[in-house]
């Protein structure tokens, strides 16, 4: 009768002692390391609404470095000129706000336009909104609004800015603005003084009847200055 060999392997674990690191024991499998995974999102700086236009100025060169001249220039829908004549798609009826309320300075006349906008800082604006038709209830009066919006949270400090410009016909433009900010609290000065002028031509035509008929056209072209303080 042929014999049988009849053999067991017995398979068992070990405690670990506490100094003993699981990752170090063959028999231990090494759990696998976390990684960390991290999304990050940029805002588009054009966000195209059914009422409005946001354009996001925080990463525009324009809006760090100029005035809020400079960033309404940079916008494609709006037309902005040194003298605070503004356009939107080229109507001139523009109601300018901040923050969605009325400003003095930007209600008024075209030069305290101006100096508004050119004593602006661009670094203080978050985002620019651009209506181009809005509703009853905003009251436009049949134009385009602008609403200027400013940023929530400014750095604490102080900061000042000094700027001026001069053009043909001894027109020039200077102005400085300053701010500081702590806590909850912002204040905001500036100055401007302007030396302006308009270039007119005044038309004027004679005509008569009798033996000799004619048109006789005189054109002549003068330069009125003036002085905004």
């Amino acid at each position: 009768m042929p014999r049988a060999t009849l053999s067991a392997i017995l398979f068992g674990f070990a405690a670990l002692p506490a100094t003993t690191h699981a990752g170090d024991d063959p028999a231990t499998p090494a759990a696998p390391a976390a990684t960390a995974v991290i999304v990050t999102g940029r805002k588009p700086p054009v966000i195209r609404k059914l009422d409005k236009t946001v354009h996001d100025v925080t990463g525009m060169a324009r809006a760090a470095n100029g005035t809020a001249q400079d960033v309404l220039q940079a916008l494609p829908e709006v037309t902005a000129t040194a003298d605070g004549q503004i356009a939107v798609k080229g109507n001139p009826q523009v109601t300018v706000l901040v923050d969605g309320k009325p400003s003095a300075q930007l209600s008024g006349s075209a030069e305290d336009r101006a100096v508004a906008l050119q004593t602006m800082s661009g670094a203080d604006i978050a985002s620019v909104e651009v209506i181009t038709n809005p509703s009853a209830a905003l009251d436009a009066h049949g134009g385009a609004i602008i609403n200027i919006v400013l940023k929530r949270n400014r750095k604490p400090g102080s900061r000042a800015q000094v700027q001026g410009s001069a053009a043909d016909h001894g027109l020039w433009n200077a102005g400085a603005s300053g701010d500081a900010t702590e806590g909850g609290i912002s204040v905001h000065a500036n100055a401007a003084l302007r030396h302006d002028g308009t270039l007119k031509t005044r038309r004027s035509e004679v005509g008569w009847q009798g033996a000799q008929s004619g048109l006789t056209l005189q054109t002549s072209t003068v330069f009125v200055r003036r002085v905004v303080e």
